[in-house]
């Protein structure tokens, strides 16, 4: 194939081999845009040429049926001058564009070379040799002609032109393979609509479209070139895929013949001319023109250097060759598939490891594991896998596999150091311990490169065969490693199943490599296992027992879950005495398949701190969605178990992975215009978190927690225990010797040498220990009730026994203090204490020892309180309680009350003329009834008498809405009585609603009287002024008032104040309201005027009398006025009425009267 555009050139060619190598050398000097037929997007081509000479006969002779070796642009070169022109030039490119059209060919370029130098003259120009080829040739095409100025100088003129012509030569270039490829492209597709017809054979098809692909590939278009090969990849596909579904064509038949050779791909060639022959010819087997098709597509992915790409087509396309060749039912000999396959594997790699990029590293990981399971296969049919001895019958395969590989010397590019893939496999198939070698190499190379990238998975499923591999072998420590690695994968995944296949690999590893603890762990796996029969498990059970009996330096310890799961944990008491037994129920089920006999089981007992703990001995729960392994076996791992001395059940977590990771939830709904509620969706926001591959990164490690054994030097325990298969009940039981909160901590069921340990079994659930001493408390009966002094009131004595009984008559001693009663029964005693003055009674609880208080026991006693209320008083009153243990003195407590006074009293001091009165009252301050009788008021002056005006015996009821009055009258035997006048109220009162109250009750209420005595009486007259004292006042006219004042004291009175009220309602006093009044033999009369401001019977108007006194300040007598003293100044007029009549009929006005006056 040439890898050059042609062009011809014709004219002087002495002239053209001048200018050869600089036209070789400018042209892909500068890319140039090719714009394409059918909108196809412009390409950047750089373009390169091969000049031949001009040949008629090289002319193609149908356009459009091919583009490969057939020149399509052509060039005539000439320096000449005007008279060589016209004398043979002319004729000879009018002969060489005849044979051009001839053909039907229009793509020619006509080049003139002028090396006359550049003249200026004023002369007009004579006609020009480029004058005359324009004329004569291009005048309707004008860029079929270009001049070339000197073109062997080095100015910026001839560079210039060099320029000018180099891009119109590739301009026409790109325009004459443009619009035959145009014309080839549609023979192409007529070609390609007749494939259902008779005759049509793909292979011609194959070389008409590849033909197209190789001028893309000469133009420097190498993802076009692709696009073609992968047209014709589809295509034979579709027709594969026709042929299994029973649509037979003739050609395709060629292709189902035996297959006779599988040489593998060569990448090294960039065209394989045998294989091309083959297809050319139709002699090539579907192993030949697959390969050769892959070779093309992987020549341009690596011109376009693509490596990437390359690997990552190869594995779809070894893939789809093997399918292809069962689909075609292609006879092939036994092994002859997996050597090409593993050829093709390693002849990639080998292509893509001479690219430092290792982003294929992704696509080669598989392409490695690809090979090495090939030659897993071969191994197996040949008899060299460790453990099989050779026959002649696959000695016989091997050579037969040799031969179909052909030459491995063909592949050239390899040096002597570095094996071919056919050499290599050659030489693996050659013997056991080669193939070893290569098997091992492949290994390895497969699995480190699965590492690199990140798929931990695929890199132990190749090291979990490998393992088998070493097992045959007898190197069982190797094979132990590669297995713990896949159980690691298989535990992490959850995929339980292929976890126990592999148990059994390793365990066999173990046993052999004489792990003991290792291969008893094993056997415990293995006999719980759901995914094994019976016998094997009986099997493996049986192997535990048997070792874990036998005497050993150290003890196995192992994860109690899922051999042993804790179903309900309770206690029979959350708080235990000191010293007496804690018994721990424990529900255990066992899924080993017959009963297993421990030596102990135990749960070890730590003093809690209370930091995050229950006090209660419960469980602090909290709830979180989380996502779990990655197989449905978990469910089978939770169970429901009761871990609170309440027996409160709550769900046992389920195995938590570490990158389990909390759901991000978020609802949303959907609802119409009505406001009905159409859809709702559950939306996790973190999926990208949850979904990821979690081996993808190389983070990757999965490390098993180890199990520590708990310190178990203070633990509830019982010995010698059968466990049978599912649920079992145990009580064990621990006596504890110190006081505080103790917590479950760990539980350990010892069987042999191995210990179960089942950490955190129950991390909140808590007893205590206590030692509490008996305690007392007071409390009232009623504590919203208000306490009233006087009255009687429950009060509550509450003992808390502790966790000791109390025998030995046990006794209270209460002890009040000054005015507080205590109302016990008569057979307490009350005795006095030595060398004190405290009085203090004696309750007792329990008569003899056969009556005692038992721990934990609550004794509450009710006794009567009240304090005395002697006298009165409106200030609280504070009283005293203690109560003691008269067992221990150290036990006491004491209480202070609050009484407030039940009675509220008031008196009042009443005048008749010189007659004295004084009444009490007595109200209640709270909602309780009294009955008030026997009251007496009694002066400290025996020259008083006070004399009840009240009925004798007479019961009064005082509530908080009723209320007692009593009046006594005062009377004086001499005048000569001193004031004030010291006086003592007593009565007796009895509550009538709180039942204590029995007896009557005594209070009293001291007061005291001054100024009592009375000094002045004054008596009022109202009448007309012009009437006489017997008429009748009339309103709005003046009428005189008269006030008579009459000293009847010994105390000398000579003058007072008087002042008119000025807030008068009834009366209006037109003169002076205010003034002085001399008396006159200890008598005085006072008149005033006053109009009346309404009609009937109006009260007397109000005059207010003060005392005037003199007192003496700086040489001065300043008079002081005083007010006159309750019951001093006795007005006999005070309920007298004035009656006042209407006025005539005529219009006046209360204000005219008032203004008037």
């Amino acid at each position: 194939m040439e890898d050059k555009p042609i062009v011809t050139f014709h004219g002087d060619k002495a002239l053209f081999d001048k200018l050869r190598t600089l036209l070789w050398r400018g042209l892909p000097r500068e890319p140039v845009e090719w714009r394409r037929s059918y909108g196809r997007a412009p390409k950047k081509v750089t373009l390169e040429a091969h000049f031949v000479p001009f040949s008629v006969e090289a002319l193609p002779r149908n356009i459009g049926k091919a583009l490969i070796g057939i020149p399509f642009f052509h060039t005539y070169w000439t320096d000449c001058d005007i008279d060589n022109y016209k004398s043979f030039v002319k004729d000879d490119i009018n002969h060489w564009l005849s044979s051009l059209k001839t053909q039907g060919l229009h793509d020619w370029l006509i080049i003139w070379i002028n090396n006359e130098p550049l003249i200026k003259s004023k002369l007009l120009p004579r006609t020009s040799v480029i004058d005359k080829i324009k004329n004569d040739f291009c005048g309707k095409v004008p860029d079929r002609y270009i001049v070339l100025v000197e073109p062997f100088k080095n100015d910026s003129r001839s560079s210039e032109s060099w320029s000018h012509m180099l891009v119109r030569i590739r301009q026409l270039i790109l325009q004459a393979y443009n619009r035959n490829m145009s014309k080839y492209e549609e023979t192409m597709r007529g070609q390609r609509e007749r494939r259902n017809q008779q005759g049509w054979n793909f292979c011609h098809y194959f070389m008409l479209q590849e033909e197209l692909a190789f001028v893309h590939e000469m133009l420097g278009l190498y993802d076009e070139a692709l696009v073609q090969y992968d047209e014709l990849d589809a295509l034979f596909t579709q027709f594969i895929l026709n042929h299994s579904l029973g649509e037979t064509t003739p050609w395709l038949s060629n292709f189902c013949d035996a297959g006779s050779r599988w040489e593998g791909l060569d990448l090294s060639k960039h065209i394989d001319q045998n294989l091309r022959t083959k297809i050319e010819e139709g002699q090539a087997s579907l192993i030949d023109f697959r390969s050769y098709l892959f070779t093309r597509q992987s020549s341009l992915l690596v011109l376009l250097k693509r490596p990437c790409e390359l690997a990552q087509r190869s594995i779809p396309f070894l893939h789809n060759c093997v399918q292809e060749l069962n689909i075609m039912e292609v006879p092939m000999p036994p092994g002859s598939i997996n050597c090409w396959v593993f050829v093709n594997c390693l002849e990639i790699l080998n292509t893509c490891e001479k690219y430092s990029d290792s982003s294929h590293s992704l696509f080669t990981a598989s392409l490695w594991e690809y090979a090495w399971n090939k030659l897993h296969s071969l191994g197996e049919l040949c008899g060299l896998m460790p453990g099989i001895e050779t026959t002649s019958e696959q000695l016989h395969t091997v050579v037969n596999l040799i031969s179909g590989m052909g030459d491995s010397h063909l592949h050239v590019q390899y040096s002597n150091i570095k094996m071919s893939p056919m050499a290599k496999l050659r030489e693996a198939l050659s013997s056991a311990v080669t193939f070893k070698k290569h098997y091992f190499e492949m290994s390895e190379l497969a699995m480190g490169t699965f590492k690199h990238i990140g798929r931990i998975r695929s890199a132990r499923l190749i090291g979990k065969t490998l393992a088998t591999f070493y097992m045959k072998m007898g190197e069982f420590q190797k094979a132990e490693s590669y297995l713990s690695d896949a159980l690691k994968t298989y535990k992490q995944e959850g995929w339980e199943e292929l976890a126990d296949r592999t148990r059994i690999d390793l365990a066999e590893c173990q046993k052999q490599n004489k792990h003991t603890h290792k291969y008893l762990k094993s056997c415990v796996h293995l006999a719980i296992s759901s995914n094994l029969p019976l016998d094997f498990k009986v099997q493996y059970f049986e192997d535990f027992i048997r070792m874990s009996k036998e005497p050993r330096d150290s003890h196995l310890v192992l994860k109690a879950t899922p051999s042993f799961t804790i179903e309900s944990i309770s206690m029979e008491a959350a708080t235990i005495v000191l010293g007496a037994m804690a018994r721990i129920h424990l529900k255990l089920h066992s899924t080993f398949p017959q009963a297993v006999l421990s030596n102990e089981i135990s749960f070890s007992l730590h003093y809690a701190s209370h930091n995050g703990l229950s006090d209660s001995g419960g469980l602090i729960k909290k709830r979180s969605l989380m996502r779990n392994a990655s197989s449905a076996s978990n469910a089978s791992n939770s169970s429901t178990c009761s871990i609170t001395s309440a027996d409160i059940h709550i769900p046992q977590s389920p195995p938590v992975n570490k990158n389990d990771t909390l759901l991000d939830l978020q609802s949303t709904y959907s609802v119409t215009s009505d406001k009905q509620q159409m859809s709702s969706t559950l939306v996790c926001r973190n999926s990208h978190l949850l979904l990821r591959r979690i081996d993808s990164g190389s983070s990757y490690v999965y490390r098993e927690k180890e199990v520590i054994k708990d310190d178990f030097t203070f633990s509830a325990s019982v010995a010698d225990i059968e466990l049978l298969p599912g649920g079992n009940e145990v009580v064990l039981t621990s006596k504890v010797d110190s006081r505080g909160s103790y917590y479950l901590s760990q539980l350990c069921i010892t069987v042999g040498i191995a210990d179960f340990i089942k950490s955190k079994a129950a991390p909140s659930m808590m007893f205590d220990v206590v030692c509490e001493e008996p305690s007392l408390e007071i409390e009232t009966s009623n504590k919203t009730e208000v306490m009233l002094g006087g009255v009687y009131h429950d009060i509550k004595v509450i003992l808390q026994v502790g966790t000791k009984p109390i025998t030995n008559e046990a006794k209270l001693r209460v002890i009040a203090s000054d005015g507080l009663l205590v109302d016990l029964p008569r057979e307490e005693e009350s005795l006095a204490e030595a060398n004190s003055d405290d009085v203090y009674h004696v309750l007792t609880l329990a008569d003899d020892e056969d009556t005692q208080l038992n721990a934990g026991q609550t004794v509450t006693v009710v006794i009567p309180i009240m304090a005395q209320l002697l006298h009165y008083a409106s200030v609280l009153m504070e009283r005293e309680l203690s109560v003691e243990c008269s067992w221990d003195s150290s036990i006491m407590t004491t209480q202070m009350f609050t009484f407030h006074n039940p009675f509220k009293i008031v008196h009042k001091i009443h005048t008749a003329a010189k007659k004295k009165f004084i009444q009490v009252l007595v109200s209640s301050n709270s909602k309780v009834r009294f009955e008030l009788c026997e009251p007496q008021v009694c002066s400290d002056c025996p020259d008083v008498e006070m004399k009840l005006l009240n009925k004798r015996g007479q019961i009064l009821m005082v509530s908080e809405e009723q209320s007692a009055s009593y009046m006594w009258q005062i009377n004086l035997n001499t005048n000569n009585i001193e004031q004030p006048l010291k006086c003592n109220f007593q009565f007796e009162y009895k509550s009538l609603v709180i039942q204590q109250q029995q007896a009557k009750s005594a209070c009293s209420y001291d007061f005291t009287l001054e100024n009592y005595k009375t000094l002045l009486i004054s008596k009022s007259e109202v009448h007309c002024a012009n009437g006489g004292k017997s008429s009748i006042c009339t309103v709005a006219s003046v009428c005189q008032m008269s006030v008579h004042i009459k000293n009847i004291s010994d105390r000398a009175i000579t003058q007072l104040h008087y002042q008119v009220n000025p807030a008068q309602k009834y009366w209006h006093f037109p003169g002076c309201n205010q003034g002085m009044v001399q008396l006159t033999n200890n008598a005085a009369t006072l008149t005033l005027e006053c109009v009346p401001l309404t009609d009937g019977f109006l009260p007397h108007p109000a005059i207010k009398f003060m005392k005037v006194t003199e007192k003496e300040s700086e040489n001065e007598v300043i008079e002081m006025k005083e007010p006159f003293y309750d019951g001093e100044l006795y007005n006999s007029s005070r309920s007298l009425q004035v009656t006042v009549k209407k006025a005539p009929l005529k219009s006046f006005s209360i204000q005219s009267i008032q203004e008037g006056n």
